[in-house]
């Protein structure tokens, strides 16, 4: 049965890159996020999520399951690698309650795939060329 009156205001896939560009705007102290399409502006690191499962059960467990990579060289080197998988008690079977779930497994998407961007060796900075990080979104 469809909740008539418990919708998303946006598009799940655009609402969870906005959210994911914003947490990791705000993890990594950085406004040079960029979420795809980001046009001819060269970016450091692109960040690929697919994600497989994002939902709650009749028992009020929230699951996400995401496959995600961090590249470099304009997207030609793959740096890290990762599949990430979290779940949430709701706590009850509200719909508030499950997007709150939903909302704090995403968040600890972000703080994962922000650790994993700080703990990527470091190059020297080029001064002419300010490259940003980008961020795209899969389809699931």
């Amino acid at each position: 049965d469809l909740a008539e009156f418990d919708k998303w205001a946006e598009s799940l896939t655009d609402n969870m890159a906005r959210v994911l560009g914003e947490n990791l705007s705000i993890l990594l102290s950085t406004e040079r996020v960029l979420i795809y399409p980001w046009g001819a502006t060269p970016v450091e690191y692109k960040v690929e999520v697919r994600v497989t499962t994002f939902g709650g059960n009749a028992n009020g467990e929230v699951s996400l399951v995401a496959h995600w990579g961090i590249f470099g060289e304009d997207g030609r080197q793959v740096l890290v690698a990762r599949k990430s998988s979290f779940s949430e008690a709701a706590g009850s079977e509200d719909y508030e309650a499950m997007v709150s779930a939903m909302s704090k497994n995403l968040e600890r998407l972000s703080r994962e795939v922000a650790s994993a961007i700080k703990k990527i060796p470091q190059k020297e900075p080029d001064r002419k060329n300010h490259k940003g990080s980008a961020l795209r979104k899969s389809r699931t």
